[in-house]
């Protein structure tokens, strides 16, 4: 294993030490232990020697293991370091006996803890949960699931280590999915659960219900009749039961209501201009 310092060794334990009652009070309850894994590295503990050789990180984690994945009570995990180009440094394949919180603490490049040369920085660490042990056909690239990741700049503690490039941090964390828009120009694009579309029009500005029904129909010649900034909220129209309404606001803005729905909430859309910019929503309830 490795060796540190007196007052390093202290603020590693106590780190430990805090981590683990940390996940014991997140697994209170059953959970998926793909989905309650820490890791990161601790810098406090790291040293470099000139033109950072002999670099020494050190790193901690842990996770609730949950289930038998070897036949002998023992639930898999893999630890993977790499550099902001993504090239691996290091990987460590670690295991939890079943029936409580299981920590871990190693340094990079264990046992002889010697991380291989840096491409560019910061570093990355990332702890994946693995259904068994780790193998060339069975590690985090095709079975991993992701639980944590944490980032380290050797450069910013040892100034010898500064002379590599400064990326982005490379991220293991899994892409959202995209965000959905719709394609045929209304203004709330993304807001799948609007009770109304806005469409500005090449003769004015639209409203429309979700069942098809227009609504509001506004002319361009109405609207460039109004104030650029009214001295109060003006109504500019409204459905037949006065439900959607829409107005030009003291500020120059154009803002649509509807509702309120059967709780009470009604939806708010503003926007500056034609053609619309700074689109925005917003909302409020009534009793």
């Amino acid at each position: 294993m490795f060796s540190i310092g007196r007052i390093g060794r202290r603020a590693w334990v106590l780190a430990v030490i805090v981590g683990l009652v940390a996940l014991v009070g997140v697994w209170s309850a059953p959970v998926d232990a793909a989905t309650n894994g820490f890791i990161n590295f601790v810098p406090s503990t790291s040293s470099a020697g000139p033109a950072c050789s002999n670099l020494l990180i050190h790193y901690q984690g842990g996770y609730m293991p949950q289930f038998d994945e070897d036949g002998v009570n023992r639930d898999w995990a893999q630890v993977v370091v790499v550099d902001a180009t993504g090239q691996v440094l290091d990987t460590v394949g670690v295991y939890g006996p079943l029936g409580g919180p299981y920590g871990f603490s190693y340094c990079v490049g264990y046992p002889w803890c010697i991380v291989p040369p840096i491409a560019a920085r910061p570093l990355t660490i990332a702890l994946f949960d693995l259904p068994g042990p780790p193998t060339p056909s069975m590690n985090y690239l095709t079975h991993g699931v992701f639980m944590d990741e944490d980032y380290f700049d050797p450069g910013v503690l040892h100034p010898a280590c500064g002379a590599s490039s400064l990326l982005s941090p490379f991220s293991f964390l899994p892409s959202p999915p995209p965000l959905f828009h719709y394609a045929d120009g209304r203004l709330d694009d993304s807001n799948t659960v609007a009770p109304v579309a806005v469409y500005p029009t090449e003769t004015g500005v639209q409203v429309w219900d979700g069942a098809g029904h227009l609504l509001i129909d506004v002319s361009a010649d109405v609207l460039a009749d109004l104030p650029d900034f009214p001295a109060e909220n003006t109504l500019i129209a409204q459905s037949e039961d006065g439900s959607v309404a829409l107005y030009k606001l003291t500020t120059g803005e154009y803002q649509v209501n509807a509702g309120p729905d059967a709780d009470g909430f009604v939806y708010v859309l503003i926007w500056t201009g034609f053609p619309p910019e700074d689109v925005y929503t917003k909302g409020f309830s009534v009793e």
